[in-house]
């Protein structure tokens, strides 16, 4: 077990730091532009009574740039463990895992749960980061105008925060938990190519799928329907060439 844990310690120690200070800034700067649009909208509504329905938490959220802020994050932090895992810089993760009596192949399985673990915290800050900004919404004169269960309303009318925390979407919540591990497998694949010397961006590829159509409105059954194929192909295509690839020593 002290071999595992020294697995996910190899690829989470260079990118502890730089993924805090990212998620530190990202969550600071979302805050920040959330209070300022918030701000606005309020002097907006003394001046002029019976706009509190066009400035309601959600649509704060969708014309604000918080879902663009968390594909950046989500791409952002995927290169860090991508570059960092795959050791473009030199030698020092080949020679680390060689002292490692683990399989190869057990390795970036063990790799891959690290990465989907990692995706699922991302959404998890989101979330978190959200509520906060809707319990600033609610003490503003804007959540006079809340009504009943604010929180269970937004997690529906919000599509970025339905999109992260679905409740009884039970599509959305199947298309998350396939997402979250599928990208983590591509990630620990394209981290082995290119320790091999196969430098290639494909693994890539389903995380900027996925980062062009994860935020959908509610009950969008074919685009959820659409990516979670398409990113479980891609992910098959490349955990084969990984499977079939004879340097991969067990």
């Amino acid at each position: 077990m002290k071999q595992r844990f020294s697995v996910w310690t190899l690829a989470l120690r260079p990118v502890f730091l730089p993924l805090l200070l990212l998620l530190s800034a990202a969550g600071v700067a979302q805050y920040l532009l959330f209070r300022r649009a918030l701000s606005a909208a309020v002097r907006q509504l003394e001046s002029v009574q019976g706009l509190q329905y066009a400035f309601s938490f959600e649509t704060l959220v969708e014309d604000g740039p918080f879902a663009l802020i968390l594909g950046i994050v989500f791409l952002l932090s995927a290169l860090l463990f991508f570059f960092a895992a795959g050791d473009t810089a030199g030698g020092r993760v080949n020679d680390t895992l060689g002292r490692l009596a683990v399989p190869e192949k057990e390795i970036h399985l063990w790799w891959s749960a690290l990465f989907a673990l990692h995706f699922l915290l991302i959404a998890v800050w989101q979330i978190l980061l959200l509520f906060t900004m809707l319990a600033l919404w609610m003490r503003s004169p804007l959540g006079a105008y809340a009504g009943g269960h604010p929180y269970l309303l937004a997690c529906w009318r919000s599509p970025l925060l339905h999109s992260l925390l679905p409740l009884g979407d039970l599509t959305r919540w199947l298309r998350n938990l396939i997402l979250a591990p599928c990208l983590g497998l591509c990630l620990s694949v394209g981290a082995y190519f290119n320790r091999r010397g196969r430098r290639t961006l494909l693994p890539l590829w389903p995380i900027g799928l996925t980062m062009a159509f994860f935020v959908q409105e509610t009950a969008s059954f074919g685009t959820d329907l659409l990516l979670t194929v398409l990113v479980l192909l891609s992910t098959l295509s490349l955990v084969v060439s990984f499977w079939r690839d004879d340097r991969c020593a067990d």
